[in-house]
């Protein structure tokens, strides 16, 4: 019975990934080591799951002894467990769903099933690291999935929509703190007849003012439209793994041009697409394309009434299918143009999800 580490199992990622594990019943079948890297109390573990004790996250000979570790901690664990790891000899499979290892030729991003005859192909070769995907990117692939496994798509123009969880839970929890303030400062204009939005800007500009540590950045009713690190002059990080990470994960030379911006859904990414096809193809043949590219697929057909219904994140948090809707063909760009709009859960196939197929594989073999 193969042992596997698990650090980052508190939070969202984690907690997401677990629940999953749980589900699927993988503790028959393989001894889970849960691992943390601060003092906490066995009792919040209990809750989850039975008969098992915190082991410690930094602990190389806990570590060494693994055949497999699942980092959902972030980034920094990876930095300084990671490569001292390797360094001592260890020889296990490191699981990652943070950015740092994405881009090193060793480590494979997956995405089972966009490219799971090159996952079933790098286990057999010997690779030992796995990165999940950034979140946008997975969902996009997710979403266009048929497209790109019949070789279709020429460029890609993207406008996100992405929730505040990618943020991370410190942005969230600063988020749920300005909401809070925001209605306390507002919920007294709101029992008069007549509603003032000059009042209401006024208290609020009033509160952001004397209280500038809650509102150092400003997250809640409103939108961030830079996300992440400058990786060029005019580039965000995040706009340039769309393209990198698309370009790697599939092994094609798609261009993907991207405007990501953050706003105020909870858990689900949003994503408009344009999109350039190689060759004219119906209406109808596209939306077969998409719907029987994977069982998670939902599409939803071009009409008011099931749009408002089913393409929004608050109908499809919590859900493993993605909803694909909006197709339509651009008569003004030209016939190769198709235009998407999908909605999908990030912390399931833009992280958790990812994670658990590369587990199953490596657990039971099955591709």
């Amino acid at each position: 019975m193969k042992k596997v580490g698990f650090v980052g199992w508190r939070g969202m990622v984690g907690s997401i990934l677990l629940e999953r594990i749980i589900e699927k019943n993988f503790f028959s079948f393989v001894n889970i080591v849960f691992l943390s890297t601060s003092k906490f109390s066995n009792s919040f573990l209990k809750k989850k799951v039975k008969n098992r004790v915190l082991q410690n996250a930094f602990d190389l000979k806990i570590l060494y002894n693994l055949d497999i570790i699942i980092n959902c901690q972030g980034e920094h664990y990876t930095k300084k467990i990671y490569y001292t790891l390797r360094k001592i000899g260890w020889k296990g499979y490191w699981l990652d769903s943070s950015k740092t290892l994405r881009m090193q030729e060793d480590t494979m991003i997956a995405l089972d099933p966009i490219n799971s005859k090159e996952l079933e192909n790098s286990i057999s070769k010997g690779i030992k690291n796995f990165a999940v995907g950034n979140c946008t990117v997975n969902l996009m692939l997710m979403s266009l999935g048929g497209l790109f496994q019949k070789n279709l798509v020429e460029k890609i123009f993207v406008s996100t929509y992405q929730s505040i969880s990618g943020g991370g839970s410190k942005f969230l929890k600063t988020w749920f703190l300005q909401m809070k303030r925001f209605y306390e400062v507002s919920s007294k204009f709101f029992e008069k007849k007549y509603i003032s939005i000059s009042q209401i800007n006024k208290a609020i500009s009033h509160e952001m003012q004397k209280n500038k540590k809650t509102f150092k950045k400003v997250v809640s009713w409103n939108v961030i439209p830079w996300i992440g690190k400058t990786k060029f002059e005019f580039l965000p990080e995040e706009e340039w793994k769309g393209e990198v990470e698309t370009k790697k994960i599939l092994n094609q030379n798609v261009s993907v041009y991207s405007t990501c911006v953050r706003i105020n859904a909870l858990c689900c990414h949003s994503q408009s697409f344009i999109i350039k096809l190689k060759k004219d193809i119906s209406l109808n043949e596209i939306e077969n394309i998409l719907k029987n590219h994977s069982k998670w697929i939902r599409i939803v057909p071009n009409k008011k009434k099931y749009t408002e219904k089913f393409l929004n994140p608050f109908y499809v948090s919590g859900s493993t299918k993605i909803f694909v809707g909006r197709i339509a063909k651009s008569k003004n760009l030209g016939k190769n143009y198709v235009s998407v709009f999908s909605v999908a859960d990030q912390l399931i196939w833009g992280s958790s999800e990812p994670i658990l197929r590369v587990l199953k594989r490596l657990i039971f073999g099955v591709f």
